[in-house]
């Protein structure tokens, strides 16, 4: 199990880090247009864990989904309350000419818990944006 720093995520949202992507899931031609779209933003989760997801928390699901191994959980807790998440991503899949990952994201408290799945697809800029 993986933990995310949803505080650290929160301050790199320019993408920073998001050329590693690129080497990654890029296969040799695509290699340079992954890296350079490899920015992080929120993914926007639907269902109740979405509802109750603030912007770091949205950028700690996108960073699980660009570097998280298929399968691999991935939690952090809210800095602003009791509040703790998890998301699962599933494989990498083409979908045209876009990156798209199924995940499962959870939300977990002393008095409530959800789930949800999706699925959400990387945009050229690098941003990951949930596929209806």
């Amino acid at each position: 199990m993986s933990r995310c720093n949803s505080d650290q995520v929160g301050s790199v949202l320019g993408g920073l880090i998001g050329g590693v992507i690129g080497h990654q899931i890029g296969d040799g031609r695509g290699n340079t247009a992954a890296t350079i779209g490899g920015a992080i933003a929120g993914v926007l989760i639907g269902g109740e864990v979405g509802r109750r997801m603030d912007q770091r928390n949205q950028a700690c699901v996108a960073q699980a989904l660009e570097f998280a191994p298929e399968g691999e959980r991935i939690t952090w807790q809210n800095t602003q309350g009791n509040e703790n998440y998890a998301v699962i991503p599933g494989s990498v899949e083409m979908r045209g000419d876009q990156y798209c990952r199924s995940y499962t994201a959870e939300f977990f408290s002393n008095d409530a818990s959800d789930s949800t799945r999706g699925t959400a697809c990387r945009q050229a800029d690098g941003t990951w944006v949930r596929s209806i």
